[in-house]
């Protein structure tokens, strides 16, 4: 069944369908559509989880066995698939298997690249198209993006005038992932409810600075000069220190998950496709896994939940003296 993203959740009200495909270019589209899928099966008993990251070396004869297996316990699980390139030829056989052997205990959620036109005609999808979902998601168009973003806002419970939806759609290139980052910026620092345009400039105008994202960068690279310069213009300049904590710690997080992945025997390039890293990105993460190991990735997000614990006024300590904490740990 084909599905517009618009309505997956009012179809999930109905009904949990045993194969969803979700595809997209678009990380934060693909991120919510998946989320509100898992959300629903957890509701429904589904409390196991099966992740894999299907590249040329994904082994599909696992995908079957995982379908014949049943829990001990009689759990439903999740299999969650995300499609690094198009289903090799063993991949769209083990698919078309998958479809024809559909079980109540089993949820296949496959994530997936925008897919074209030719292969939407294939039968391992048109098979999925049958006994499941199917959802191919764009980007909203520039005429309307402000109906998105206003949408968006009101999800976070957050919500301004037409001048600020404006501001915001030009400073995020009506770009969705872009304005889902900041929109999660605005609301650390000023909570729910009406968003000035006042406030929307100050954090824009804080971002055409030195960012918080270029002092994560420069601290997961070991540039601890540099790192303390930036940490002494975004005090200069009152960038709130729970932006700064925020970012941190969403970039080790990533890091170690990179590294974790890695052990398991996953090569880099395929990582990057996985985490959407960009292109004039991969050097900086490449070095920082190559340069610091696990345990001292994990010591600093200890560090930082320390900081968020300050912030909190939980501990009497100064949060920009934690920060310098952190980036040090880096050096080299």
């Amino acid at each position: 069944m084909k599905l517009y993203q618009q309505n997956l959740a009012k179809h999930l009200k109905q009904e949990l369908k045993p194969i969803y495909l979700v595809a997209s270019d678009e990380p934060l589209l693909l991120q919510e559509s998946c989320d509100l899928i898992r959300a629903k099966a957890i509701k429904q008993g589904f409390s196991e989880r099966i992740n894999w990251q299907a590249d040329n070396n994904f082994n599909w004869e696992e995908l079957i066995s995982a379908q014949k297996n049943n829990s001990l316990f009689d759990d439903k699980t999740i299999i969650e698939i995300n499609l690094l390139q198009k289903p090799s030829n063993s991949g769209r056989k083990t698919l078309e298997i998958y479809c024809d052997n559909i079980t109540d205990d089993k949820l296949l959620l496959i994530k997936s690249p925008k897919l074209d036109s030719s292969t939407q005609k294939t039968k391992w999808y048109q098979n999925i198209d049958k006994v499941g979902v199917t959802i191919q998601i764009w980007p909203p168009d520039a005429s309307n993006f402000i109906n998105w973003l206003r949408e968006k806002l009101k999800q976070n419970e957050l919500s301004c005038d037409n001048d600020s939806l404006k501001l915001l759609a030009s400073c995020t290139e009506n770009n969705p992932s872009a304005a889902g980052q900041e929109i999660e910026k605005l609301q650390l620092l000023y909570g729910k409810g009406y968003l000035s345009i006042k406030q929307i400039k100050a954090a824009i105008r804080n971002n055409t600075k030195f960012t918080i994202f270029d002092l994560a960068d420069h601290i997961i690279t070991g540039r601890i000069k540099r790192s303390i310069q930036i940490i002494y213009k975004l005090k200069q300049t009152k960038v709130e220190p729970i932006l700064i904590s925020w970012a941190i710690t969403k970039q080790l997080q990533e890091l170690i998950e990179i590294k974790h992945a890695i052990n398991k025997g996953e090569n880099l390039s395929s990582l990057y496709q996985k985490f959407r890293i960009w292109d004039k990105r991969k050097l900086i993460i490449k070095y920082a896994i190559e340069s610091f190991d696990i345990k001292l990735l994990e010591k600093a997000l200890l560090y930082c939940i320390e900081l968020d614990k300050i912030i909190k006024g939980v501990k009497h300590k100064n949060p920009w003296l934690q920060i310098e904490l952190i980036a040090r740990l880096f050096s080299k």
